[in-house]
């Protein structure tokens, strides 16, 4: 007796249909200031002239957007990169920076030359979140 007379039976595994959703990377902020500290208070500096050899502080925050709009603190340890240029030079990397707990940063640059000193910070991005940037600038006679 063979095996062929009786039927086989396959059962059918109906499949739904497919479902996908796309992972991206955050979105990322930086709000950036330039200050200096003049008798124990901070100051801003953006926009202003100072004497040649002052020093000032590029500060700011990384934040990454939630889809509401929201402003969210990134983790410790996210690099900034300081770019700097005088007048109409190029930019060149002259700091950086790591954010803190509180998703801040700060480093200080001394403004050497005479002339219009532009800054921006630049997070980079990451495996996790988009990059951005941010400018700000000084002037130094």
């Amino acid at each position: 007796m063979g095996f062929d007379r009786f039927p086989i039976l396959y059962e059918s595994l109906a499949k739904g249909p497919e479902m996908a959703v796309t992972a991206k990377k955050m979105p990322t902020r930086l709000l950036t200031t330039l200050t200096r500290v003049v008798d124990s208070t901070r100051v801003s500096v953006t926009g202003t002239e100072l004497p040649t050899g002052t020093p000032v502080d590029i500060m700011g925050t990384l934040y990454w957007v939630d889809t509401a709009g929201g402003l969210n603190a990134v983790e410790a340890g996210k690099t900034i990169n300081i770019y700097h240029k005088v007048g109409t030079g190029a930019y060149s990397l002259v700091k950086t920076a790591t954010t803190d707990s509180s998703s801040n940063f700060k480093t200080s640059y001394t403004l050497a030359d005479i002339g219009m000193h532009t800054f921006y910070a630049e997070f980079p991005g990451d495996d996790k979140y988009e990059g951005c940037r941010k400018a700000a600038f000084a002037k130094s006679a």
